[in-house]
């Protein structure tokens, strides 16, 4: 990666854009997206999580990653209350708290204008934007 595609990607707040990365989760027709510097990493996991007691469904248990120990959320859960099947991680650092949310397939990176993004008043939604056809929910 060059300097001026560094200098692109770290300087969006100056054009007044953000990148977004989206994804799909399995049963859910809806596509999501979460801003990508909050993502560090998607993975394929096939191990199991390591069981943990939880008062919420939607906690898979904890997943070592490099020995790291991440807890797994279950994202459709959260938001449906149908249990996912999906292997694949997405690591999110949300106030230096590292989270594996589960997905079924990344979609890629989007950027927009901040005057394209509608707030929400939804307490798991915190907004969404239009791309093409599609809206796009934003976590």
């Amino acid at each position: 990666m060059a300097i001026s595609d560094i200098d692109q990607l770290t300087s969006t707040h100056l054009r007044n854009e953000v990148h977004f990365f989206e994804f799909e989760v399995e049963e859910s027709k809806t596509k999501f997206a979460t801003n990508i510097f909050k993502v560090k990493e998607v993975l394929k996991y096939n191990n199991k999580f390591v069981d943990v007691f939880s008062e919420v469904d939607y906690v898979d248990g904890i997943v070592d990653i490099r020995g790291i120990s991440i807890p797994v959320i279950d994202l459709l859960c959260w938001l449906k209350g149908i249990k996912s099947n999906s292997k694949m991680l997405m690591i999110c650092d949300f106030l230096n708290v590292l989270v594996g949310i589960k997905i079924s397939k990344p979609i890629g990176i989007k950027t927009i204008g901040w005057d394209e993004f509608v707030r929400s008043d939804n307490q798991k939604i915190i907004g969404y934007y239009k791309a093409g056809d599609d809206i796009i929910e934003v976590l």
